[in-house]
């Protein structure tokens, strides 16, 4: 009918399927049923596709960066006030920054 092989090998195989003829030392599980480890390849798989386009997602975003991202929206007068608050500015350069900020 058809002349292609891998087409006439997979009628074959599928004709075979439930004699038992692809059981142990053959291509296939025959009646064993996959001998309950048929469900880890599926998973294996998905996990990979899972980190590959975890992979993709975090590169595209940038945060695969070193260091810790600015997540954070605070203004001039924000970090000013902090930096006033844990004493790394005296009172003079304070004011006088907050004055250049308004």
């Amino acid at each position: 009918m058809l002349n292609y092989p891998i087409i006439e090998k997979t009628a074959v195989m599928v004709s075979q399927w439930g004699s038992g003829q692809w059981g142990p030392g053959g291509m296939g599980m025959g009646t064993w049923g996959g001998g309950g480890f048929m469900w880890i390849m599926p998973i294996f798989w998905l996990v990979i596709l899972g980190l590959l386009i975890w992979f993709v997602v975090a590169l595209v975003r940038g945060d695969m960066g070193s260091g810790p991202r600015n997540t954070t929206n605070k203004t001039p007068l924000d970090i000013l006030n902090e930096r006033y608050a844990r004493g790394e500015i005296d009172t003079e350069e304070f004011v006088e920054r907050r004055n250049r900020l308004e």
